[in-house]
């Protein structure tokens, strides 16, 4: 089941997508966990815009996941996680793989949910 919001309804439920930076140099690259606070559809484009607390820090980022053409689900290459339906929450924590795209951009490269219901959840989220 899809549990992303649109931007007038995340708005509404108090959420500051502001508070999120989408610029490369602030977000941090390499491996990082972190937890998915909340997924809100692109404006422009067919994707889905993840809102990331670090662990440790709290730093918040921003990064999108698009839709993948061969099967219309928005995820990453190689990897399981279907985005549109991923749990959202402090309960979940991520491994996440970021680095720059060709166009200068934050890119999530690689992910996968981490904790002891992540196989459940990743099948369901998939199935």
């Amino acid at each position: 089941m899809k549990n992303v919001k649109f931007w007038k309804e995340a708005v509404e439920a108090g959420f500051d997508p502001g508070a999120y930076p989408y610029v490369a140099e602030k977000i941090p690259m390499g491996s990082v966990e972190a937890v998915l606070d909340a997924k809100i559809w692109a404006k422009q484009q067919m994707g889905i815009g993840c809102y990331f607390s670090r662990v440790g820090t709290g730093e918040r980022f921003l990064l999108t996941v698009y839709r993948d053409r061969r099967d219309q689900r928005y995820r990453i290459k190689d990897c399981p996680i279907d985005f549109a339906c991923c749990p959202v929450g402090a309960g979940y924590v991520y491994q996440l793989e970021v680095d720059v795209n060709g166009k200068g951009n934050a890119a999530l490269r690689g992910a996968r949910l981490l904790g002891g219901a992540s196989s459940v959840v990743v099948e369901n989220a998939v199935g």
